[in-house]
């Protein structure tokens, strides 16, 4: 199980946005987050981020490129839903965040992230000290946010993850790498002292 844990104020601020936004804004203010944080994620797993952009995916092609690159394949069937509806939102101006179309995001989530809706629900309303009612009973629109802040909250949690182990892997590297001796008498180049190499180790961990 992760214990990287995204940072809760940017996710109190993101639900605040959210519920000041009529349903179209919610939904496409929604998207722009989400699809910049899977950008992000795929910027992080590929070799050259160029070429990645010059590939021009939509979303739902990003999606299945991060589940090829190692994101868990129970969150694509979600995120491609997501996608899907902010795809409604966009090409027609009567689109409204119906009790199914609601409905049918939130069973398009994996266990887990049906978890973290409730979970981020209830921590959220013991935050206030209310005693809310069931997830059941709120209007689609609160369901709809509390959907979103679960699929931003698992891809800020794949970013961190990502990043925590590129920097595992590369003091791993340099660990490997042989003494850079003089090849004549044994010593260390100054631009590469121990002390240089300390350095580099702390900005990888920064």
């Amino acid at each position: 199980m992760s214990t990287a844990q995204p940072d809760r104020s940017k996710i109190d601020e993101f639900i605040r946005v959210l519920s000041g936004e009529d349903e179209l804004g919610a939904v496409v203010r929604a998207h722009i987050h989400i699809e910049a944080l899977l950008f992000k994620l795929l910027g992080l797993l590929v070799k050259d981020e160029d070429y990645l952009r010059k590939l021009n995916l939509e979303f739902s092609q990003c999606v299945d490129l991060a589940v090829a690159l190692g994101l868990g394949r129970e969150h694509a069937k979600g995120l491609r839903a997501f996608g899907g509806l902010r795809n409604e939102f966009a090409h027609n101006l009567d689109s409204e965040l119906s009790e199914g179309r609601v409905n049918n995001l939130y069973e398009s989530l994996s266990a887990t992230d049906k978890e973290v809706v409730q979970v981020a629900y209830v921590q959220t309303n013991s935050q206030l000290g209310v005693s809310p009612p069931k997830f059941k009973d709120l209007t689609p629109k609160e369901r709809f946010v509390l959907i979103a802040v679960a699929l931003r909250g698992m891809l800020e949690v794949a970013l961190l993850e990502v990043q925590k182990n590129q920097s595992i892997s590369f003091l791993v590297e340099i660990a490997k790498q042989p003494p850079a001796c003089d090849a004549l008498n044994g010593r260390v180049p100054a631009c590469i002292s121990p002390s240089c190499r300390i350095t580099v180790s702390a900005f990888a961990l920064g």
